[in-house]
């Protein structure tokens, strides 16, 4: 039997990342249910900024060699069997374990492991492959390769990394903290959305002058932002299509989802210049309920947490990037 001495369990396998690969090709037709659909606005309307990454995966997230039996009965979540071998190899086993740690690597994409069983059997048969790659290298002599040395200290802060992440991010997602943060950002998990036009000016005087043309009785929206707007699809009439919170700029949402049906929303300012907006439709409302959205509202708090906690160490260190090392950087 053969097995890696002197390193920790979690990283015996650093040096064979290939699942992650193969995990990501496997699941990148999985719909992202959490992503927006393209409107038709989109390349109008500037977005918010997109969302920061999900916790990082590590280079050595995976599974040791040998999987050793708990010293303790471990009692399992509601609705999990207890651990269960799901294959062996050379007598060795692969825990169900195993498989639910690699696919808790590489995030959202692992999910598809829930409900997919041939993407399921598929990784099985990649972890399968690697243990067997790992312990040819071992039979080599590959830990002593330069490189070895090098992707084990590589793996070992992306672990570190990941399990600090973890054990945070779990301060904030028990039932009461969750409830909390639903409460306090109720508005982000509504299911209202609205269909509107804009007209987007450089300057507050002329924004200011369009807009009382607009409220006037038969007014032609769609004809003055043809004719004034100076963004890129004010040929299409301004018209952004149908949009949730969130999609817009916060100066904007904040102006456009107070107005009602058919209303004209109150001048506002973003980067970009000064709008000029009009609600054309309006479906769903704000009344949403905690039970409703509450997988929503538990990624929502961990993309916070992790952010929060980026902040909180970048903050107490000192971080001096070297402009000229970075420009001048090859592969």
């Amino acid at each position: 039997m053969v097995m890696i001495p002197h390193i920790s369990p979690g990283l015996r396998a650093a040096v064979v990342p290939l699942f992650l690969i193969v995990v990501t090709t496997l699941s990148a037709e999985a719909a992202d249910k959490s992503a927006p659909p393209a409107g038709a606005g989109a390349a109008e309307m500037p977005s918010a900024p997109a969302s920061q990454p999900e916790a990082p995966v590590g280079v050595g997230a995976g599974t040791p060699l040998e999987t050793k039996a708990p010293d303790q009965a471990v009692t399992p979540p509601p609705g999990r069997r207890g651990p269960q071998a799901l294959v062996t190899i050379d007598g060795e086993p692969i825990m169900d374990s195993d498989l639910r740690q690699t696919a808790e690597a590489v995030g959202a994409r692992g999910q598809a492991l829930a409900t997919n069983p041939t993407t399921r059997r598929q990784l099985l048969d990649q972890m399968v492959d690697n243990r067997l790659l790992a312990k040819a290298a071992i039979s080599a002599g590959v830990e002593l390769d330069p490189n070895y040395a090098e992707l084990l200290a590589a793996a070992r802060i992306n672990i570190l990394a990941q399990l600090y992440q973890k054990k945070r991010v779990a301060r904030v997602t028990d039932e009461a903290s969750l409830r909390r943060f639903f409460a306090a950002h109720k508005a982000e998990f509504s299911q209202k959305k609205i269909k509107a036009s804009h007209i987007l000016l450089k300057d507050e005087a002329e924004a200011k002058a369009v807009l009382e043309l607009a409220k006037k009785p038969g007014a032609d929206f769609s004809a003055l932002a043809k004719a004034r707007s100076k963004a890129p699809g004010a040929q299409n009439g301004g018209e952004l299509g149908w949009f949730p919170r969130g999609r817009m700029l916060p100066e904007f949402d904040q102006v456009a989802f107070a107005t009602k049906k058919g209303e004209l929303a109150a001048l506002t300012q973003s980067r970009f210049g000064w709008h000029v907006i009009k609600v054309e439709d309006v479906q769903g409302d704000d009344g949403v309920l905690y039970e409703q959205v509450a997988a929503e509202v538990k990624v929502a708090a961990e993309k916070a947490a992790r952010e929060e906690l980026t902040k909180e160490v970048r903050g107490k260190a000192s971080i001096a990037v070297k402009e000229d090392a970075l420009r001048d950087f090859r592969l």
